[in-house]
Formats: structure tokens, C-alpha cells, sequence
């Protein structure tokens, strides 16, 4: 491999020396068959840069007429036409476009389940082809399915009975509890701007529900404004993964709140259950309770088969939900 690195100095002094295109060919030649040897080794595709730079220069310094055929240069050198050329760079091209939207499909599935915990694998292609120009195939997202990329593996997702799902609710063998839960249940599905804001594991709509707490803690219990943040942020992972009025009372008295009246510990219950309702969760495949519940009533569905994931209750001596 130092044979290889020393030898990619060299290549870049070539792009700025007076090569002739026979010359520039030569060295070439000698890289592809280096590449044979160090291309498992070469990390950093530093062999393919370099044939790249190669290539461009002896097109920019070779002359073809309308034909493409050559006035002067490489063909005749080495046998190699400019068309083959030309093949190389759009071949270049195409795998880096590819490699693109192998990206972005992959993107599409981080966020997917940081908002909804599991999606199947034909949800995601659904919703990739319904906010993108260039369709993608059921066969791609199995083919990533088959060896997850290094930034799906690294966002703690798995594969399982052809759904992408997070780590945790394998390990939490929650599985089939969220198969039940989710149901037939319609997915909220924002704009895609919106959607690759779940890209982060800890992005949360900061909506009304929010600032009001917020609000209140900087208000009527003199939080300065980051912790109050801070707090009400802690305040949404209870409400996704908890559901326990008691739980985020607690974590409210451990970060020194204290509630002198039934008067203020009513009030703190009823902006907690006011943010429950309005926080997106995995059950409802990311509509919050409040949607979800007027969803049934413009329906004029029986509630039942939904409330089992949304709080709507005020009363804070209940603890799970209803």
C-alpha cells in the first residue's frame, strides 16, 4: 500500500504538469493495474480519484472533431478510444448517483422509524415514491434489508419479518405489542423536509402543548429558560415511551419543583396531560392522541379500538393510559 500512496503523489503532480496525453496514458495504465491489487485495501478509493483526474485530463487535452474521432492523441497511443472515455466518466457518474440515492433511501428509513418505531419495507417504498420524482423498487429496499449500510446499523435499527425496526422495541421483545397496537391504524406522513428532521433521534415538533409548559415552568416557577427546555424535552420522552403522569411528576420534583398547593399540582397534571395528548407516538404511527382521537369522531367510529394509545383523560390520580 505505500507503493500505492506513493504513487497517488505522484498522479497529482501529473494534473498540473505538461504531460503529454501518450504520457498521461502510460500512467494510467499503470494505476489500473495497481487498482487490481489495492483496490480491497484502498479505503479512501484513492486509486479511482486518481483515474479520474486521469481521464479528465486527457480528455481536455485531446481534440475530437464532430465524429468523435480523434485529430491527435490518446487513441492511436494505446488503442483506447475517447468514447471509452466518455463510457468511464458516465459509468463514474451514474455510481455516484446511485450511491446517492442509496443515501437518501437510507435517510428515508432512519426517519421513518425514529417517528413511527417499525415500518414495513413497502411503507417505505410508498412514501420514498410518493415525495420523489425518481421511484425507487421493493427490490432496492430489500437489497438494503440484506446488509443494512453502516448509517442504518449505526442508528440503532434492525431488520425483522421485513419491517426496519428500532433496537429497542426488539429488545424490549415489544415486536407483536406494537403489530397490535398500530393495527390498521392510517400513518401520519409530513412533508419531506419534515419527515428528515427524524433523521435525529431526539427531534420532536416543538408545538402549542410545548411552549406552554415551557411557558409556565419560566413563569410561575422561575426556571431559566434553558432548563425549562431542557425539562419539558425530558417531560415528550416520558409522554412517548412511559405514559405516566407520576413519571413526569417525579422527574419535575428531581429537577426541584415543588408543588405547595393541590392547586399548582392540578395545573402541572393538566399541562402534562395537555403535552401527552400532543406529542407523536410509535402506537399511532406518529399522530398524536388529540389527532387520532378527532380522526374517530369525523369518522363517527367507536373510540374504543383507538384509546388504548391516547390519554385525553385529565384526572391525575390515573395513571395508564385509557
Amino acid at each position: 500500500m505505500d507503493e500505492c500512496l506513493t504513487f497517488m503523489e505522484e498522479v497529482m503532480e501529473e494534473k498540473t504538469g505538461d504531460r503529454s496525453v501518450e504520457e498521461i496514458l502510460e500512467v494510467r495504465d499503470h494505476l489500473v493495474s495497481m487498482e487490481r491489487k489495492y483496490k480491497p485495501v484502498d479505503g479512501e478509493n484513492r486509486i479511482e480519484e486518481a483515474l479520474q483526474i486521469l481521464t479528465d485530463l486527457t480528455i481536455e487535452r485531446t481534440k475530437i472533431n464532430e465524429k468523435g474521432d480523434y485529430l491527435r492523441g490518446a487513441g492511436g497511443y494505446a488503442g483506447v478510444g475517447e468514447r471509452t472515455f466518455q463510457d468511464d466518466a458516465e459509468e463514474r457518474a451514474h455510481r455516484k448517483k446511485e450511491k446517492a440515492r442509496k443515501k437518501e433511501v437510507s435517510d428515508y428509513i432512519i426517519a421513518l422509524c425514529n417517528l413511527y418505531g417499525m415500518v414495513h419495507k413497502k411503507k417505505v417504498v410508498d412514501i420514498y415514491n410518493m415525495q420523489n420524482t425518481e421511484k425507487i423498487t421493493l427490490k432496492e429496499v430489500e437489497s438494503i434489508q440484506e446488509k443494512l449500510p453502516k448509517e442504518i446499523d449505526e442508528a440503532w435499527i434492525d431488520v425483522h419479518q421485513g419491517y426496519f425496526v428500532s433496537s429497542s422495541i426488539l429488545e424490549h421483545r415489544e415486536f407483536l405489542y406494537f403489530i397490535r397496537e398500530k393495527g390498521s391504524k392510517p400513518y401520519y406522513i409530513p412533508e419531506k423536509e419534515e419527515l428528515l428532521n427524524y433523521l435525529d433521534g431526539f427531534y420532536f415538533e416543538k408545538n402549542n402543548a410545548y411552549h406552554q409548559f415551557v411557558q409556565e415552568l419560566t413563569k410561575n416557577y422561575k426556571v431559566n429558560q434553558e432548563k425549562a427546555e431542557d425539562l419539558v424535552s425530558d417531560v415528550v420522552d416520558i409522554c412517548q415511551f412511559n405514559y405516566s403522569t407520576q413519571g413526569v411528576i417525579s422527574r419535575l420534583e428531581e429537577m426541584g419543583l415543588v408543588f405547595s398547593s393541590e392547586k399548582d399540582l392540578n395545573n402541572i397534571v393538566k399541562l402534562i396531560m395537555n403535552l401527552m395528548n400532543n406529542t407523536r407516538i410509535w402506537e399511532n404511527n406518529g399522530y398524536t392522541p388529540e389527532e387520532m382521537f378527532n380522526m374517530e369522531e369525523k369518522a363517527r367510529l367507536k373510540p374504543a379500538p383507538l384509546l388504548s394509545t391516547v390519554y385525553l383523560a385529565m384526572n391525575h390520580n390515573t395513571q395508564k393510559k385509557k
